[in-house]
């Protein structure tokens, strides 16, 4: 049975009993096969942005906010439906994706307002 497990590489580029694989620099994690850890899970040491978005609550509104956003890298998703039949979801995405996430949730019919 073997186990992958990841390193992490330190600021001299290396880790203590593995030396780096070439191309990988600072910050980037590597597996013991010195594969690079995948972007999405590179980005949770990103700075982060949460967009709140306002939309209207319908059987499908979380669905279309999964497929609108999933070619971007979902840190957090929460989506809380009030009385008025108004939903709100908050998600979390690296900075680096927010404008672009936010034009695609301000294209989507269900969506009121995104902040």
């Amino acid at each position: 049975m073997t186990h992958d497990v990841l390193h992490v590489l330190d600021h001299s580029g290396t880790t203590d009993d593995n030396p780096a694989p070439a191309g990988v620099t600072d910050r980037h994690a590597t597996t013991p096969q010195g594969r690079e850890q995948p972007a999405r899970d590179r980005d949770r040491d990103d700075p982060t942005c949460t967009l709140t978005v306002t939309l209207r609550d319908s059987g499908g509104a979380l669905g279309r906010i999964a497929a609108t956003l999933s070619s971007t890298p979902v840190l957090a998703l929460s989506y809380a439906v009030t009385d008025t039949a108004r939903a709100t979801a908050e998600i979390r995405v690296p900075q680096a994706h927010s404008v672009r996430a936010r034009n695609k949730l301000n294209r989507m019919v269900d969506a009121l307002t995104v902040t």
